[in-house]
C-alpha cells in the first residue's frame, strides 16, 4: 500500500465477505436476471477502511461518519523489521484504548496494517521470519486487536516461499487466538505471487487493483485502476482471471479500489514531464476551478478531464466518481468476490468521497453484515 503521509495515500476501505450475491436464488419481480446481476448488492460483504500514518492513534473523522458501513478498519500503525521485530511507527504507539473501544461500540473489527516494503532481508532469514510470525501474535494477543493485515510489498519470486512460511507460520497463531489475518498481494505482478497458497494461510488476499500507473512510469499516461484497457498488456478484468485460474478461492480474494487519481502534465513528446497523485476529492476541486469537463473513456471505464495551467502546460486527469466504482464493485460480484478494498480514509469529513461512498452504501450496504 502507499505510505499517504504524502498526497499519495491510498485510502483503503477494504470489503470482506464469505459470499457475494443474496441468498435468493430467483429475481424480484418484474425484473429480468441480467438487471438483477447489475443491481443486486454485496449481500454478504465486509468493508474494511485503512487509514495512513499521519492519522495517527485518532479516530478519523471519515470513519465515524461512515461506521454504519465500515466492518474492517486497519490504521498503518506498526513495520516488520528486517529482524522480523515488530515496531510501531512515529505517532501510532498508542494507546490503543479509545479506538478499540469505538471499533467494538460500532460493531467493527480493529485489525492494523504491518507493513515491511523492502522486504529481502526479513524474507532471507528463517530466524526473522519466525521472530516476525511470532512477534504479530504477541502484538495482537497483547493489544486486544481483532487481527492483522501483512502488508509485504516488493515481493519478488525468489522470495515467495519465505513469505508463505511467514503466513503458514503466523495464520494458527491468530486462529488460536480467534482472530483474522489478511495479506496485502498485487495484481499487476500476478505471475510473481503465489495467491492460492498465500490464501490457503489466510483468511483474505486484499488485491491491490490499481497504480497500473503512477509517477514511477512517466511513459504511460491513464487510470490508475482501469477495469479494461484495450492495447496495453494488463487490466483489472485480466489480472483477475489470471488469478481466479491459480484456483484461489474467489471468496478469500478482496477487491482493492482507490479513493484517488493521477494529475499527469502530458509531454508534447508523448507520456507525462510529471505525473501528481492525489485524492479524488482534491482532484475534483482542480476540476472546478479550472472550469474542465468531464469524459467518460468507456473503454477503460473512468472520467477524464484536460486543463492547462498558467504556464499553459496541458493536464490530463484520470480520477473516478459513482460511475466508475459503480462498474468496480460490479466487476467484483458477477465474480463473487469476498468484497472491496479502499485506501484510505481521511480525517477532515468535510473533504471525503461521497461518489464512493454512495456507492457503497447502495451496493453494499449498511450493517448488520452478514458472515461477520
Amino acid at each position: 500500500m502507499k505510505t499517504m503521509d504524502t498526497p499519495a495515500i491510498r485510502i483503503v476501505v477494504v470489503a470482506f465477505g464469505l459470499a457475494l450475491g443474496c441468498t435468493t436464488s430467483e429475481p424480484r419481480a418484474g425484473v429480468s436476471q441480467e438487471q438483477e446481476a447489475k443491481t443486486a448488492p454485496f449481500c454478504n460483504a465486509l468493508v474494511l477502511a485503512s487509514q495512513p500514518r499521519s492519522v495517527g492513534t485518532l479516530i478519523p473523522q471519515e470513519l465515524r461518519a461512515n461506521a454504519h458501513v465500515v466492518d474492517i478498519v486497519s490504521p498503518m500503525w506498526f513495520d516488520a523489521t528486517d529482524q522480523g521485530t515488530i515496531t510501531a511507527a512515529k505517532g501510532c504507539s498508542g494507546p490503543y484504548a479509545d479506538y478499540l473501544n469505538f471499533c467494538h461500540t460500532h460493531a467493527i473489527r480493529l485489525m492494523p496494517i504491518i507493513r515491511n516494503f523492502s522486504p529481502q532481508t526479513l524474507l532471507s532469514n528463517t530466524a526473522a521470519v519466525k521472530t516476525c510470525a511470532a512477534e504479530t501474535a504477541a502484538l495482537a494477543a497483547r493489544e486486544g486487536f481483532d487481527g492483522i493485515v501483512m502488508d509485504i510489498e516488493q515481493v519478488r519470486p525468489e522470495m515467495q516461499p519465505a513469505l508463505i512460511d511467514l503466513t503458514r507460520k503466523l495464520y494458527p497463531r491468530l486462529q488460536e487466538q480467534g482472530r483474522r489475518l489478511c495479506i496485502v498481494v498485487s495484481a499487476r505482478a500476478w505471475g510473481k505471487w503465489d495467491y492460492r497458497n498465500l490464501a490457503l494461510h489466510s483468511d483474505w488476499l486484499y488485491v491491490m487493483f490499481y497504480d497500473y500507473t503512477g509517477p514511477w512510469n512517466k511513459t504511460l499516461v491513464g487510470p490508475t485502476s482501469p477495469i479494461q484497457w484495450a492495447g496495453h498488456t494488463t487490466d483489472i478484468r485480466r489480472d483477475l482471471q489470471r488469478i481466479l485460474m491459480t484456483g484461489t478461492p474467489p471468496e478469500k480474494l478482496l477487491f482493492g479500489v482507490p479513493l484517488y487519481g493521477n494529475d499527469f502534465v502530458l509531454n508534447p513528446q508523448g507520456g507525462a514531464l510529471s505525473i501528481k497523485t492525489l485524492y479524488v476529492d482534491d482532484l475534483l476541486h482542480i476540476k472546478q476551478a479550472q472550469q474542465a469537463n468531464r469524459h467518460w473513456d468507456d473503454d477503460k471505464k473512468c472520467p477524464v478531464f484536460e486543463y492547462q495551467d498558467s504556464q499553459h502546460a496541458t493536464h490530463q486527469v484520470w480520477y473516478e466518481d459513482a460511475e466508475s466504482y459503480s462498474n468496480k464493485l460490479q466487476v467484483a460480484l458477477q465474480n463473487r468476490l469476498g468484497g472491496i478494498a479502499i485506501w484510505a480514509l481521511r480525517n477532515d469529513v468535510s473533504s471525503v468521497n461521497s461518489d464512493f461512498w454512495a456507492t457503497v452504501h447502495e451496493q453494499v450496504g449498511d450493517k448488520p453484515h452478514r458472515g461477520q
